[in-house]
Parts: structure tokens; sequence; C-alpha cells
């Protein structure tokens, strides 16, 4: 149904990949990975998390999870662009 891969360097992490089925993006558990995901973040010790996603993707559900577009590529690729995300953690 759905998956997500988190790498964690430098008191950082990344989402270097969030995917969830077409029939499962309603119920909620892209929110869930994601919470599992800064969840993991956080106990891996990281202050701060980041990812990207493309202007055809999901850049709406990113800031509805309280991420902050930093940055972006305009015509990357041909047509779309390319966005930037950051979410600081509360470690407490």
């Amino acid at each position: 149904m759905g998956g997500l891969i988190l790498q964690s360097y430098w008191q950082e992490s990344y989402v270097e990949l969030l995917w969830v089925a077409a029939r499962a993006r309603s119920a909620g558990l892209g929110r869930k990975l994601m919470q599992e995901a800064e969840r993991q973040a956080r106990q891996r010790g990281s202050r701060l998390i980041h990812l990207n996603t493309y202007s055809f993707q999901a850049p709406r559900f990113y800031e509805k999870q309280g991420y902050r577009r930093f940055g972006g590529i305009a015509g990357s690729p041909k047509g779309a662009s390319r966005h930037f995300y950051v979410k600081h953690l509360n470690n407490a």
C-alpha cells in the first residue's frame, strides 16, 4: 500500500522516497508514514527533516504536514518544477 525511505546523517534526516498507492491516499496513509518518519528522525537525533518533490507530485501535501518550501528549480523536468522542503523538529 505504501512505504517510505528515510536517511539520517549529521543530525538531519532526508525523505528519500515516499510512495502511497492511489487507492490508499485518501485513507491518511501518507500522513501516517510522514509522522512515523518524523518520530524515527527524532529518535535518531535529527534536528530537521528535509525532502524534495515535483510540482506534479505532492507539494501541497507536504505543506499541510508543516513543511516549509525553501527552494526550487523551474523547468526541472521540462514543463514542471522541483520543490525543496524542510521541517525543524522539536526533540522534546
